[in-house]
């Protein structure tokens, strides 16, 4: 399976693809505006990251903004079908990663144990702080350096994960694109 850089405002994608950008955004999110993005969530409940309409993204982060608005013409998402996002910073230390795993409702699954997925899933690097490890991995095989700016893009169901950090911090911006408000979010839909 080849991969290529997207240009910007590629028209679409097959739905099976995973797309690699570098110079994602420009210019890349402030290391500052990461630190405060990630002092939104509330770590204390699994699977509740935070959530936005999307015309209420601009209020949260114009940053949030300019990675939503880039992620959408490079993948050809069609903005009538996407309601809100998911948003998130991750931040792993030596020993940690993430097992490999879609983008889900994780609430709805744990209620119901059905799988919904998001329409899609999208991450980008901030700049590695003396990182050996932490490389993005899909189900198939591909592995995806850790490199500032680099964006990895990809559709909904889509399994990937995180290989353990050996040294140093990774860090990346996380945005999953949603057709309706995901089930953690009902009660107390709007993050604004």
């Amino acid at each position: 399976m080849a991969f290529q850089a997207i240009p910007p405002f590629t028209c679409s994608i097959p739905p099976t693809s995973i797309s690699i950008v570098d110079d994602f955004l420009d210019p890349a999110i402030p290391e500052e505006e990461i630190d405060r993005i990630d002092k939104m969530r509330d770590k204390t409940v699994p699977g509740k990251y935070n959530w936005a309409f999307k015309e209420d993204i601009s209020r949260v982060s114009k940053h949030l903004r300019r990675f939503y608005e880039r992620a959408v013409a490079v993948m050809g998402l069609d903005e009538e079908e996407i309601v809100g996002v998911e948003f998130w910073i991750n931040i792993f230390g030596p020993g940690e990663g993430i097992h490999m795993h879609s983008d889900i409702d994780e609430t709805l699954y744990r209620k119901t144990r059905r799988m919904e997925c998001a329409l899609a899933g999208t991450m980008a690097f901030a700049e590695p702080r003396n990182l050996k490890g932490g490389s993005f991995v899909f189900e198939d095989g591909v592995v995806i350096r850790p490199r500032k700016n680099r964006a990895v893009l990809f559709f909904g169901g889509v399994r990937h994960g995180v290989e353990p950090v050996l040294e140093g911090e990774r860090r990346a911006v996380l945005m999953a694109f949603w057709h309706r408000v995901p089930s953690a979010y009902e009660a107390h839909p709007g993050h604004v």
